[in-house]
């Protein structure tokens, strides 16, 4: 489904609660006795290791979608990271299934320890699925690698505001090469704001991690840029009064020794 049928039926707080309780809603799914053994899965080409996975996927059923990772990971180990991987790309397949195989692959990636894999879930970042693009930033998120994350800053203007707010945290924590840039730069995007100007969930958060980023901002030498930035973009005229008082409090606490 792609994002703007999603968001025209959902609004941001139905989405933010959809991402939150994926695993609930995902509950559909138990493990039950798969039939291959890890040594046949082991010979099987790669087309046949994703059918099975494809299989085990389509018929498994369980309290919670962890017990089939768990499995698959116990099972096969790292041999089905590059099939699941395949499987997350197959567009025919339903979005929620997708996510769980690329969330299997994610649990897997952890095991595989390497650059390489990792950046098997960039593309996914592009995915015309919200859902699948949340996925992709939880394994970058996951890795901790930060070069690869740069791959995640265009992602501040992504379509879907519930995709704006996770980039914000994605950032925070891998704080790539143009983290602050595309940060002071999303203050000013408009799709962030309602018609009267008010702020809507991402420059408020994407305040709070400035604040948070201060330490790395003062070793960088740009505290007092960003303290600037902010200044010119409290005291525009079309800035909204609630959010002209939250920048006030942001360069406090940045000012602050």
């Amino acid at each position: 489904m792609h994002d703007k049928q999603l968001q025209f039926q959902l609004p941001l707080q139905s989405q933010l609660l959809l991402l939150l309780l994926m695993p609930i809603l995902l509950s559909g799914l138990t493990c039950s006795v798969f039939a291959t053994t890890a040594v046949e899965f082991k010979n099987f080409s790669i087309k046949k290791q994703i059918d099975v996975l494809r299989a085990e996927l389509e018929t498994a059923k369980s309290n919670s979608f962890e017990i089939l990772l768990q499995a698959w990971s116990e099972k096969y180990g790292t041999l089905a990271f590059f099939p699941l991987i395949a499987i997350a790309k197959e567009k025919n397949v339903p979005d929620q299934k997708r996510y769980i195989a690329l969330m299997g692959a994610t649990k897997l990636a952890t095991l595989l320890n390497g650059k390489d894999n990792i950046k098997n879930f960039v593309p996914f970042l592009k995915d015309s699925s919200w859902m699948i693009r949340s996925g992709a930033l939880n394994a970058l998120k996951a890795a901790n690698e930060s070069k690869l994350g740069e791959a995640v800053l265009p992602m501040i203007y992504d379509p879907a505001l519930v995709i704006r707010v996770q980039v914000i945290d994605v950032l925070s924590k891998l704080h790539p090469t143009g983290t602050l840039k595309a940060l002071i730069g999303s203050l000013e995007f408009s799709e962030n704001y309602n018609k009267q100007g008010k702020p809507l969930w991402v420059p408020g958060k994407v305040l709070l991690a400035l604040i948070d980023l201060k330490p790395l901002l003062i070793l960088a030498g740009t505290l007092s840029s960003t303290i600037s930035d902010l200044e010119k973009l409290r005291k525009k005229k079309n800035t909204h009064p609630e959010m002209r008082e939250k920048i006030q409090k942001t360069i406090n606490q940045l000012t602050i020794n």
